[in-house]
């Protein structure tokens, strides 16, 4: 099949008015999206830039395509075919592509059955930099079936990407630390500081995501301001709102504009594309064009599209989720639930309407942990930590996990926990699972809440015997 290269953001990169080309070639990148051909204004309230695209298959030939984009800072014109061959411009959904070859990413539960690798050919790879395969350093995850092996390769590519990103700076201004009770963010946070504690680096001064303002960043340079500029790295939150939250990237923009040349590096992150045309535009022209810029991006499906977006001097590398800084983590609570079914309600959620039943004798608790309640500390940091292991506590809940929520997926994996993965309409748990948590048996992975309910028992079924015995006591009513 013959697709276009899809170059379009990449030229949102600089402003005027211009005439661009686009060849249609191969492309044999899984998280490839298809052709841009035609503007056309979807239905979804909150599409963003890519949304307002058709995008298709073309399946004869190579031709050349124009298109025009009108913007406030751009101007691009261009002219294609008129009609495609195909059009699979289906589900799109806050700009992010779902589509392969036609086919939607996620379509039925996924079971990876990795393949050996030869010890030499690990060998190979484990002794190449991570910061020299930018865009491949997730090569050993489909091999990695336990959860210890892929904590562990997570932490190794951490330490060898940030010893080199970071290099001989000791002191370091973390900006955006998050201490609410979403608890994926101060997980995100904790995990941030255990990696630099382990690198020796010193945290001078951290500005939570909710004080993102003038006054704590005057205390952040006045912090470093008795430091070299050279001895200093600028630190932001990793997470799942680069483009698309409006106050995280404020806060990066103030960060910007306060250390002006400092080495500055992103955190993981995943692109979720939200907003009008010009909101996407502005984020593109405040990520672009700084070499001072590293921006990590956690999943294939966000490094595609910040390569697009925001490279042209911007090293933009793969990385994993911060949160795996936190090392495994033993089971130190025992479940009260056969099931625990971690369900979100907002933006980000899953379309099902509710949790479905289970069969009678299967104990099952569907909550959020947003509602689960954390003791506050005195500092950002300090609550961020408790968070951290409210999270951890609230997952233990359950023999076996059911999540929607990345985070849900992810210290179920610091933990060892056996979980099903139901992903979302922007498929950011399929993107993150297919990237780096592939090959993990104890994993499954769907679209579908009624094969969530049929994966949940088979996981109860396969690893009943090994897992901890619930305190069903806990459960009768008052």
């Amino acid at each position: 099949m013959r697709l276009l290269n899809f170059l379009l953001l990449a030229s949102l990169l600089t402003y005027g008015t211009f005439h661009v080309t686009f060849e249609w070639q191969t492309l044999t990148s899984w998280s490839s999206p298809a052709v841009v051909w035609q503007s056309q204004k979807l239905d979804s309230p909150r599409s963003g830039f890519l949304s307002n695209f058709i995008f298709s298959n073309l399946t004869n030939g190579t031709s050349r395509a124009e298109m025009t984009f009108f913007s406030p800072l751009l101007h691009v014109k261009t002219a294609g075919p008129k009609e495609p061959t195909k059009n699979y411009a289906k589900d799109l959904r806050h700009g992010f592509v779902k589509w392969r070859d036609g086919k939607p990413l996620v379509d039925k539960p996924i079971t990876y059955q990795p393949t050996q690798k030869s010890l030499s050919t690990i060998r190979d790879f484990v002794q190449k930099r991570p910061i020299d395969i930018p865009d491949e350093t997730d090569g050993l995850s489909p091999y990695l079936t336990t959860a210890r092996e892929v904590v562990e390769e997570a932490e190794r590519v951490h330490l060898s990407l940030f010893s080199d990103l970071i290099g001989a700076r000791k002191y370091a201004i973390l900006v955006g630390a998050a201490a609410f009770e979403n608890k994926g963010d101060p997980a995100i946070t904790v995990g941030q500081m255990r990696v630099l504690e382990k690198l020796q680096v010193k945290v001078l001064y951290a500005i939570n995501v909710r004080d993102c303002n003038d006054k704590h960043f005057a205390k952040a340079k006045s912090a470093v301001s008795s430091y070299r500029k050279e001895d200093v790295v600028i630190l932001m939150q990793g997470g799942g709102n680069l483009v698309g939250y409006g106050a995280e990237n404020v806060c990066r923009a103030k960060a910007f504009a306060a250390f002006p040349g400092y080495t500055s590096i992103l955190f993981s992150q995943s692109v979720f594309m939200s907003g009008s045309n010009s909101t996407v535009i502005r984020m593109a022209g405040l990520y672009c064009c700084k070499p001072n810029l590293t921006i990590l991006l956690r999943d294939k499906l966000s490094l595609y599209i910040a390569k697009r977006m925001f490279s042209n001097g911007t090293r933009i590398v793969l990385a994993p989720d911060m949160a795996f800084g936190n090392g495994l983590i033993p089971r130190f609570s025992p479940p009260v639930y056969d099931v625990l079914w971690l369900r979100r309600n907002d933006g980000e959620s899953p379309t099902y309407q509710s949790a479905p039943a289970f069969p009678a004798g299967v104990t099952v608790l569907v909550s959020d942990w947003w509602q689960w309640a954390t003791p506050k500390g005195k500092t950002t940091l300090e609550t961020a930590h408790y968070m951290l292991m409210n999270g951890l506590l609230f997952l233990q809940r359950g023999r076996v996990v059911v999540t929607d929520r990345l985070h849900g997926h992810i210290l179920s994996t610091l933990m060892d926990i056996p979980h099903v993965l139901l992903d979302n309409t922007d498929n950011k748990l399929s993107s993150y699972h297919n990237t780096w948590t592939r090959g993990l048996a104890n994993t499954r992975l769907t679209d579908n809440s009624q094969d969530a309910v049929k994966l949940a028992l088979e996981l109860l079924r396969t690893y009943g015997e090994s897992l901890p015995r619930a305190a069903n006591f806990a459960v009768i009513e008052d």
